[in-house]
């Protein structure tokens, strides 16, 4: 049996499907702390722009008014779904990347925006569009703590990834291992392990978790 390493932990309905055929282990990398976010200088008349929806869960823990946001910019199935339960315009990016969604909002020909993110969030968004001149009010919301655990790889046969931070954080003690299958959740994510030396990262169709394990599941069956 394939033994497979999950760099996130997933709810147990998510792998039971899958430990019949796939043995399936879980470690933290990343851990997420949600932080009180100031209302008072927020202009809800600009667009927001969300690229992680840790940052939709922090506004729903401190129990953020999402009424009267009129539109907002974002990527991800995970950041959408939580968006739908309200009465927003949202524009997705069709492709799974910050640099999409900056060049949505270039084309909308967009002045200023409110981006709601992370203590550690990726610079392509905020290049793109300072180089633009597009003003950016920045809110940070929570805090991603890299965990950088220490991982004997040669017990796997494969290594899923959820996130670059998570990459960041396993990459810190750990190195490439050529003998191994990476997986990643979807691009961004992808580019990180390109960036470690990984010559071949496989991706999902869809960037979710279910998608990532039926993924996974497939290479092995069809093998």
């Amino acid at each position: 049996m394939k033994k497979l390493l999950l760099t996130k932990i997933l709810p147990s309905e998510h792998i039971n499907k899958y430990s019949s055929s796939i043995e399936i282990e879980q470690i933290k990398v990343i851990s997420i702390d949600y932080i009180h976010f100031d209302f008072s200088k927020i202009n809800y008349d600009l667009p927001f722009v969300f690229t992680s929806s840790n940052s939709v869960k922090s506004l729903l823990k401190n129990n953020f008014k999402f009424n009267r946001i009129k539109k907002a910019y974002l990527f991800g199935i995970k950041t959408e779904e939580l968006l739908s339960k309200y009465n927003i315009k949202t524009v997705k990016s069709k492709i799974e990347n910050a640099n999409s969604v900056a060049d949505i909002i270039i084309d909308d020909k967009v002045n200023e925006i409110n981006f709601v993110c992370g203590n550690i969030r990726r610079d392509e968004l905020i290049n793109k569009l300072n180089k633009n001149d597009i003003k950016i009010n920045e809110f940070v919301n929570y805090n991603t703590k890299l965990e950088y655990p220490i991982v004997d790889s040669d017990k796997y046969n494969a290594i899923a990834f959820f996130s670059p931070s998570g990459v960041e954080s396993y990459f810190k003690n750990n190195c490439y291992n050529p003998k191994i299958d990476y997986f990643a959740i979807g691009n961004t994510t992808k580019f990180e392990l390109l960036f470690y030396g990984i010559q071949k990262v496989i991706c999902p169709p869809k960037p979710n978790s279910n998608s990532l394990l039926e993924c996974i599941y497939d290479h092995y069956i069809d093998e």
